[in-house]
Order: C-alpha cells, then sequence, then structure tokens
C-alpha cells in the first residue's frame, strides 16, 4: 500500500483479534505520502475479496508458515481533529423555510381576500 512504515503506531495481538493502529498526523504527511484513511481502505477491500484492481493473486497473510483464515474486518478512523457540530447551517435552513412559509400566507391571504 506504499504506506512508510513511521506511519504504523502499534499491532497488538490479543487472540482472536489483531490491532494495526495507524497515526498520521497533517504536519507528519510530506508530498508523495500515502493517506491512512486510503491504505485502510484498500487494505479492508482486499481482506474482504472485493479488490478495485484486476488481480489473480488472493490477499495471503501467514503466521509461523500457517494461513491466517480472516472471519471480519472492522476499520475505524478517527481523525486527529475530533468533528465539530454547529447549529449555524441547520438556523439557516430554518429561518429560510420560516420565510417561505410566511411569504405563501401572505400570498394566500392576498388572493383569497
Amino acid at each position: 500500500y506504499m504506506l512508510r512504515p513511521t506511519f504504523i503506531s502499534s499491532i497488538e495481538y490479543d487472540h482472536p483479534f489483531i490491532k494495526i493502529e495507524l497515526k498520521q498526523n497533517t504536519s507528519q504527511k510530506s508530498y508523495g505520502d500515502v493517506d491512512i484513511a486510503d491504505a485502510a481502505y484498500y487494505f479492508e477491500k482486499d481482506i474482504k475479496l472485493d479488490s478495485h484492481f484486476a488481480s489473480n493473486n488472493k490477499f495471503n497473510i501467514t503466521v509461523k508458515g500457517e494461513p491466517l483464515d480472516i472471519e471480519k474486518v472492522l476499520i475505524y478512523y478517527v481523525d486527529e481533529i475530533p468533528p465539530e457540530f454547529s447549529m449555524q447551517f441547520l438556523k439557516a435552513g430554518v429561518v429560510a423555510v420560516a420565510v417561505v412559509v410566511l411569504l405563501a400566507i401572505l400570498i394566500g391571504i392576498t388572493v383569497f381576500v
């Protein structure tokens, strides 16, 4: 996936789970570096045998020479900056709907009176 090893912060095995933690701050990423979200996306697709790329090679992982069977894949992506939810856009939409309703009422009153 052309991901630099410096972005792999830890690999933990806790039977039956394998946790691969990737960390990439915006300040660490240089031109040409692969985004960890893209790498995780394609990794998940390859493991689920739903690759975007035509290939006869099946994704195989071996541990001590034995093939590792993967039953379920979960990818969690947490951004370095937590999302902020704002009511500002919702407030503008509510005001727009209120204006349209008031205009409809005023037009209805003037037409039928």
